[in-house]
């Protein structure tokens, strides 16, 4: 015959019996510490993402702060901070993917040489890459592209070189363009159009001459809504807020986009883009 005490026995899963309500109480109260300490880590890991979200937007927000000293004719307008922050995340991502690529190398490296390091420099220490500096007659020195401590400047220089095409879409034009000056400026005084309305006509003109989607051209053309509206938003944003599917999808369409441009730059005839 059984004799036992729901109060002095308690036995779980796993073989383990705690003879006396005193050890269950300490395990609740293990389980409680271990709940805390989640807790802590969650509160620990919300407080590392808002840092870094606030150190990405001063990062943001000093390049754009430089763009608009350096061009005063276009200062900032409401929406460089998204084409911005793509520029950057390229750049984080690229970053990211080579030092994975670097650190899957050296570990391979390392195997096969039973631990001895052959990833390093001459002066005995770990080699991670070239960096970037001036030579003795105070030149400048780029030994590679991607580095992590010149990353603001690499998407400064990058947002300053589209933004070069995008600025007639932020009805302004960059200093120095000539061409598109005067291109912009004979019709708005034929027409009265700004730069804005000048790009929407190009556009609306190669939907039916370059495309030739007549469809799609009677669509734009007979819509109620102009459509500089919403070609304004498309064209700034360089479609950031059109498609679905994520950043992911948005860099594969930038892609193509800087692949068309840069084909139109390097052909002899005119590639219509």
């Amino acid at each position: 015959k059984t004799n036992w005490k729901l109060s002095e026995s308690f036995s779980f899963g796993g073989g383990k019996s705690f003879k006396s309500a005193g050890n269950l109480a300490a395990l609740l109260g293990a389980d409680e510490d271990d709940e805390d300490e989640e807790q802590k880590r969650d509160e620990d890991a919300r407080a590392e993402v808002q840092n870094s979200i606030k150190e990405r937007a001063g990062r943001i927000s000093q390049i754009l702060f430089v763009y608009a000293r350096e061009h005063p004719e276009i200062g900032y307008r409401q929406g460089m901070h998204e084409v911005l922050s793509y520029i950057l995340l390229a750049l984080e991502m690229d970053l990211l993917e080579q030092a994975i690529t670097t650190e899957r190398n050296s570990w391979r490296d390392n195997s096969t040489s039973f631990g001895l390091l052959k990833n390093k420099d001459s002066s005995g220490k770990a080699a991670h890459g070239g960096m970037a500096g001036v030579d003795s007659s105070g030149n400048l020195v780029v030994v590679r592209l991607l580095d992590q401590t010149y990353i603001l400047h690499d998407a400064f220089n990058l947002f300053e070189y589209i933004m070069t095409s995008l600025a007639p879409a932020y009805d302004a034009i960059p200093v120095g363009d000539e061409a598109a000056q005067s291109i912009l400026e004979e019709a708005k005084a034929e027409r009265g159009e700004s730069p804005m309305e000048s790009m929407t006509s190009s556009i609306v003109s190669k939907i039916r001459f370059v495309a030739r989607d007549e469809q799609l051209f009677g669509h734009v053309l007979y819509m109620p809504v102009p459509p500089q509206l919403y070609f304004a938003k498309w064209i700034r944003l360089m479609f950031g807020r059109e498609l679905a599917g994520g950043m992911k999808n948005v860099l594969r369409l930038w892609d193509a986009f800087f692949e068309l441009a840069s084909a139109r730059a390097s052909s002899e005839d005119d590639v219509p883009v």
